[in-house]
Order: structure tokens, then C-alpha cells, then sequence
């Protein structure tokens, strides 16, 4: 698992990267080197990719002046995303600006997918899932080395950000032939070429994505280098014990301040060969006993223990007594010479491998042209027999029975003039037959036609004589119906004449027991209607009362909903003043108790903890006071339990 990948994040915080729990270092590398593979296949292509939460690869052009003309110069250069640089406050040195010309694309995780044995979703958690952990490496202020396979190498360094490319990657991508010179020694800017893999000293600090692996799993970088100095130095101790001569066991020995690591600085920049000749980085080693020292001066030094020594004050690196002894007495260990060794051993190595390569690669062309000589052979000796057999076959004489024979006096061709004519009669017959058998067929059409012309003018005539004699039918059933009519006719309605010589209606309503019927019947008509309008008026009153009531109440209730909006927003307004009171008190509370504290502060002076400090001088080394000469600083009356962190 990745346990070395996912050490920058505590074990809280390793549920939030579920893919990169699962995967294997080998399988984040080659995830990796994928979308290494897609970036420079596109960057081939002149298009640009664009990582997001990292940034995009592209290229910038730029005319180069080379005397009588000008050279157009389109490097790769890496632009870090502008939300990372921001967010982590990074900075990128110089940063190019990228054509405009060039296609910028997206980082295309299912043909990534495609080219590993891993599902989309899986590759694409990797990758967001590894950008997070360099994200919280570079907000931790951690040096991170990300590495682009066949492309180039990404560096974080105290909130910077530089891009070195590979040379092979620049001369592949190098149209012009200028494009190495230009990107070649450029130090302090964002993109320059790498001519081999960085060797960069690790430490405790750095970490290099998306890969990080070590040998053993509980050392960094920082104890590798200290095991090896340890190494070195022991080696050179028991030279010193074998060649010198015989120490003084009898007295004290003074054991040197354990060393909790070792630095080894080098440059971003990758040195030049000549440099490392001159610049000789040394690594002091203490002696174990100090046998340089004499008796006599020793007894000598007693006497100036309690006194601080005057002769090495080194304007804010002063050393006690004891570092500055041990600092005279300690021999530097040159370590230009092991690497100009190590160097020429791995230059061997390497030229050793090549050779190796060279001679497999020469034995397997030598063999690959021992089977193509072989083969050759074959078809020559294939081709060699084939020939033979031919012309044995052309040569040797054929016993079979020819079927013709070619005669010496042939007859004379007949002319073609009986045949033309036998010809000339058969087309015409052809044609005379063809001829009447188109007359036949078309005075067989003819008559087909008229014999339906006929048919139909037949069908036509039938139809006219039915539609007649239905006529007729009808005609003569109307007329006898007429007759029916005319026969059985009655003798109509009688002539008018009165029957009466006076009225016949309303004889009976004019007498007394008939008009008081009337006059009765009209009274209860009329109070009929005057009950029903007064019942008619009651209810419009009644509904008119109804409906000034139930408005009377709507506006009661929206009057006292008002009131109590208005009171609402007052109270809303006195406890917004309150509280805006209550803050400016306060405020001003903080204000004045700050003025105060800066005229205290400036009244007490320079009588600060840190100012006090700067009066006593201690050692640079051991930080102790400059007079010392091995005392210890745990109190004697204290009491250390084992295995605790308390002292009683």
C-alpha cells in the first residue's frame, strides 16, 4: 500500500484518499506514466494539456535574433494553475507567456483507462487523489520533487516553482535546432532543460511524487546520510587507531554532543563537472578521546575554567570553551574525492552496461543476419532446381501423339461469297417474319378495341331503355293515384251563419255574487304580493346588517395586525440599536485598553524577555553559556524515573 505516499497526512485524514489506500506504488507510477505518455503524445502534436488543481503544459514562441535574420523559437514551458499559485502562495520565476495559436486540451482519463489495466473511475481518483497529497506537502512547506516521466521533472522549493525538462524531450520536440542553446544554463527561471535524471540530496523534508519509495521504510533521506558519515567516520577512526600511537587511559575523556543529523546542501541548479573539483564540502568528526592534549596542559586549563575565553567571538556564532577545543582539534573530512570516486565507479559501470547492450544488440544483428543469409540460400537453392527442372523439360523430347498436323500443300481458301449471301437470306427472312408478326399484333390490338367498343355501346343502349321504362312505370302510378283521389273526394265544409243574435261570452260575470268573487280574488292577490316585497326588503336588510358586520370585524383584525407589526419592527429596531451600542462599547473598550498596553509598552522600553536575552552570550552550538567546559544542565538534586518524562 501506500504507506510512504500518504505519510504527509495524519491517519484521520487517510479515510478522504480511498483510492490511493488500494493502489501500490507500482500502480501509482504507472498511472503516472500514462498521463506522462498523453502529455508528451499531445505536446508531439502541438497541442497543449491542461492538468486541473496543477497546471498545463504548452508552448511558447519567441523570435531569436541571430544576426542577419530571425529564428522562430517555440519552446515547452509548464504554467502552474493561477488557483494553486494563489491559495499556496507560490511563485513561478519569470514565468513565459504561451502562444495564443496553440489548442490547450483536457487530461483525457478514459483513453488513460484504455492504456492501463485500471477502470476510469479508478485513474482519475488516482490522479486527483495524488495532487491532493502535493497539495498538502507544499502546504506544509515541504520540498516536493514531481517527476513526469520522459518529460521532466517538477520542483517545489520555499514557495518555488521551476520546471526543468529533459533533453531528450526538448530534442525531440526541437524543430529548429536553437531550442537546446536557449533553454541550456537559464538559472532563476521558471523552465530550463535537464541534461540527465537530478540527483538531488534528500532529506527529512523532501519528497518526491508521485513516487516515494526508500529501501527501508523507517529511514529518511536525512539518516541514510547520517549512517553513511557515521560509516565513514568509523572507517577513518580505526585507520587513526591502527597508525597512531598509544593514548593515556588513566584520565577522563570528554565525549562530544550526540549530532541528531547532518545537512548536505546542494544547489537547485545542477553543477558543472569542473565545479565539483574546487568546491570540497567537509563533515567534522570528532575524536572519541583527546589524546593531543598533554598532562601538563591540562592542569594549566583548570585554572581558566570559570573564565570565558576571550578569542573566539565571531559576531553572533560565539562557542563555549569546550566547543571551541574540540572545534581546534577536529580533522575535516574531504568528501570531493569518495564522489570523484563514486562518480568514475558508476561512469564504468555505466560504460560497462553499454558495452553489454552493444554486444547483445551485435550478437542478436549477427544472428539476424545468419538466418536471413540462410534463408537466402534455401530460396537460392529452391530457385537453382526449379531452373534445372525447366530446362530438362525443354530439353528432352516429348513422346505423346500430336492431334494435328501441318501439311505441306494446303487446298485453297473457298471465297466468302456463298456464305454472305446464305447470311444476307437468313437476316432477311428474319426481317420479314419479324415484320409480320408486328402487323399481327397490331390488327389483333385493333380488333380487341372495337369489339370493346361495341360491348360498351351495347351496355350504354340497355342502360337508356331501363331508365324508360322505369319512367314510365312511375307515371303511370302517379296518374292512377290521381285518380284513386279524384274518385273518393268528399263534399267539403258548410257555408257560415250565425247561430246567435246577442253575446255568448261573459253573460254571468256581471252580477253581484261574480264581481264580489272578483273583488275577493283581487284583495288576496294583492296581499300576497305586499307580504312577499316586505319579506323580500327584511332579508335584504338582514344581509346588508351581515355584511357591515363581518367588514366591521376584518377591520378590527387588520388594525390591531397593524399595531402589532409596528410594534415588532420598534422592538426590532431598540434591540438592533442595543446591540449596536453594546458592540461600539465594547469596541471602544478594546481600543482603549490597546492604547493602554502601547503606553505601558513603550514606557517599560527596551526591558523585553528577547532584549534581555541578547545581553547574555551563549554558545552557537551547544547553546550554552560561553564559559562552559562540559558541565551538565540537569540539576543534581533532581531525580530522573527511567521510562517517564518527569524528573522529581
Amino acid at each position: 500500500m501506500m504507506t510512504d505516499l500518504l505519510s504527509v497526512v495524519s491517519e484521520a485524514e487517510r479515510k478522504s484518499f480511498p483510492t490511493l489506500s488500494q493502489l501500490s506504488e507500482n500502480d501509482v507510477d504507472s498511472v503516472w506514466s500514462n498521463v506522462s505518455s498523453f502529455v508528451e503524445r499531445q505536446m508531439t502534436l502541438q497541442k497543449g494539456v491542461y492538468i486541473a488543481g496543477l497546471g498545463s503544459f504548452t508552448f511558447s514562441q519567441q523570435k531569436l535574433d541571430v544576426g542577419n535574420k530571425f529564428v522562430l523559437i517555440q519552446r515547452p514551458i509548464f504554467l502552474l494553475s493561477e488557483k494553486l499559485s494563489q491559495s499556496h502562495g507560490l511563485k513561478q520565476v519569470k514565468p513565459l507567456s504561451a502562444a495564443g495559436d496553440v489548442p490547450l486540451v483536457q487530461l483525457n482519463f478514459t483513453a488513460l483507462s484504455v492504456e492501463s489495466p485500471f477502470e476510469r473511475h479508478v485513474v482519475e481518483g488516482c490522479v486527483r487523489e495524488t495532487l491532493l497529497v502535493l497539495l498538502r506537502a507544499v502546504a506544509a512547506g515541504r520540498s516536493v520533487l514531481f517527476t513526469f516521466h520522459a518529460i521532466g521533472e517538477l520542483l517545489f522549493c520555499q514557495s518555488k516553482v521551476k520546471m526543468k525538462f529533459y533533453h531528450d524531450f526538448v530534442t525531440a520536440l526541437d524543430g529548429s535546432g536553437k531550442l537546446l542553446l536557449a533553454l541550456s544554463n537559464r538559472p532563476g527561471t521558471s523552465n530550463s532543460v535537464l541534461f540527465e535524471r537530478s540527483s538531488i540530496t534528500g532529506t527529512s523534508n523532501t519528497i518526491i511524487l508521485p513516487r516515494i519509495s526508500s529501501e527501508q521504510g523507517g529511514k529518511d533521506w536525512g539518516e541514510e546520510a547520517l549512517a553513511q558519515v557515521q560509516t565513514d567516520s568509523d572507517r577513518k577512526e580505526k585507520n587513526r587507531e591502527s597508525l597512531g600511537t598509544p593514548q593515556s587511559r588513566s584520565r577522563h575523556t570528554l565525549h562530544p554532543a550526540k549530532v541528531n543529523g547532518i545537512s548536505l546542501t546542494d544547489d537547485l541548479e545542477p553543477r558543472p563537472p569542473a565545479e565539483t573539483n574546487t568546491d570540497r564540502s567537509t563533515v567534522s568528526i570528532l575524536p572519541l578521546e583527546g589524546a593531543a592534549l598533554k598532562e601538563g596542559k591540562v592542569k594549566r586549563g583548570d585554572s581558566h575554567l570559570d573564565m570565558p575565553c576571550v578569542n573566539h567571538n565571531r559576531a553572533g556564532q560565539e562557542l563555549c570553551y569546550l566547543c571551541m577545543q574540540r572545534a581546534q582539534r577536529n580533522i575535516p573530512h574531504y568528501l570531493a574525492e569518495e564522489r570523484l570516486t563514486e562518480q568514475q565507479e558508476e561512469e564504468r559501470v555505466l560504460q560497462f552496461n553499454e558495452q553489454r547492450r552493444d554486444q547483445y544488440y551485435l550478437q542478436r544483428e549477427q544472428a539476424d543476419r545468419l538466418e536471413i543469409r540462410e534463408n537466402n540460400q534455401k530460396v537460392a537453392a529452391f530457385n537453382l532446381a526449379v531452373s534445372e527442372a525447366m530446362k530438362a523439360k525443354k530439353v528432352a523430347r516429348s513422346s505423346h501423339f500430336h492431334g494435328s498436323y501441318i501439311f505441306r500443300g494446303r487446298p485453297l481458301t473457298p471465297p466468302r461469297v456463298h456464305k454472305q449471301r446464305g447470311y444476307m437470306q437468313d437476316l432477311r427472312a428474319q426481317a420479314e417474319w419479324r415484320k409480320g408478326q408486328v402487323s399481327q399484333t397490331q390488327q389483333d390490338q385493333e380488333l380487341i378495341d372495337l369489339l370493346q367498343q361495341v360491348q360498351l355501346a351495347q351496355e350504354i343502349a340497355l342502360q337508356k331503355s331501363q331508365q324508360l321504362h322505369l319512367r314510365q312505370k312511375n307515371t303511370s302510378c302517379y296518374k292512377k293515384a290521381l285518380d284513386t283521389q279524384v274518385e273518393y273526394q268528399g263534399s267539403g265544409l258548410p257555408a257560415r251563419l250565425p247561430d246567435s243574435d246577442g253575446p255568448v261570452f261573459g253573460q254571468l260575470d256581471c252580477t253581484p255574487a261574480g264581481l264580489s268573487e272578483q273583488k275577493q280574488r283581487a284583495e288576496k292577490v294583492y296581499q300576497e304580493q305586499l307580504t312577499t316585497a316586505n319579506n323580500k326588503r327584511k332579508e335584504l336588510l338582514l344581509n346588508r346588517s351581515t355584511k357591515q358586520k363581518n367588514e366591521r370585524e376584518m377591520l378590527n383584525r387588520n388594525r390591531k395586525e397593524l399595531i402589532n407589526d409596528h410594534i415588532n419592527r420598534f422592538e426590532k429596531l431598540r434591540n438592533l440599536r442595543a446591540s449596536l451600542e453594546d458592540t461600539w462599547r465594547r469596541s471602544a473598550d478594546l481600543k482603549r485598553h490597546r492604547d493602554r498596553e502601547e503606553k505601558e509598552f513603550i514606557k517599560s522600553g527596551s526591558s523585553l524577555l528577547i532584549d534581555q536575552c541578547e545581553q547574555y552570550r551563549r554558545c552557537y552550538q551547544c547553546k550554552r553559556k560561553t564559559e562552559n567546559c562540559g558541565e551538565t544542565n540537569i540539576w543534581k538534586e533532581s531525580h530522573y524515573i527511567p521510562g517517564s518524562r518527569l524528573m522529581v
